[in-house]
């Protein structure tokens, strides 16, 4: 049995930005917001800040995307991602990216749940079958997060990212 882990870069390594569209914010990390739709802004501390903003509609989908580079990873049985968050306005739905020559597929972990202002921890497990790494070329780790719809007035939603692992048994 073999373990590999992967955890978010360094907060030293990650460049304060906002955008409207995608953005590599350190190596292996990225942002991104529907284009034209919403602007999406990192920024660090003792964790990482995203703010979540609309324009004229609310965006269909925002992201933070962890590029999992080593591909010791398509081997693996089992993938277990734990991150801490809180914030407010906000759902966030993690999903195993795949890219295949012809594009890419979302596998979902479950759906999404909403984040509140208190420090939460969510666990999820990824049982991946073999097709889905038989002709992948790459893996990340996405976690989308999308703008709560009970409340049209919310402009600006917040959320922190204190913690974030993967575990792959293989």
């Amino acid at each position: 049995m073999t373990f590999l882990n992967q955890t978010l870069p360094d907060l030293k390594d990650i460049r304060e930005v906002s955008t409207r569209s995608s953005e590599e914010v350190a190596p292996g990390l990225r942002i991104a917001v529907e284009p034209q739709k919403g602007e999406i802004q990192i920024a660090t501390g003792n964790h990482i800040g995203l703010s979540l903003a609309r324009l004229d509609d609310a965006p269909k989908w925002s992201e933070l995307a962890v590029v999992i580079p080593s591909p010791d990873w398509r081997k693996c049985r089992s993938i277990f991602l734990s991150y801490q968050v809180s914030g407010h306005g906000l759902h966030v739905r993690p999903a195993l990216r795949t890219g295949y020559e012809e594009g890419f597929r979302d596998h979902f972990a479950c759906d999404a749940h909403p984040i509140t202002d208190e420090l939460q921890c969510f666990c999820f497990e990824f049982f991946p079958s073999p097709r889905w790494f038989s002709d992948a070329s790459w893996i990340d780790l996405h976690l989308f997060f999308t703008l709560e719809e009970s409340d049209e007035s919310l402009e600006v939603a917040h959320l922190e990212l204190h913690s974030l692992s993967l575990t792959g048994v293989s």
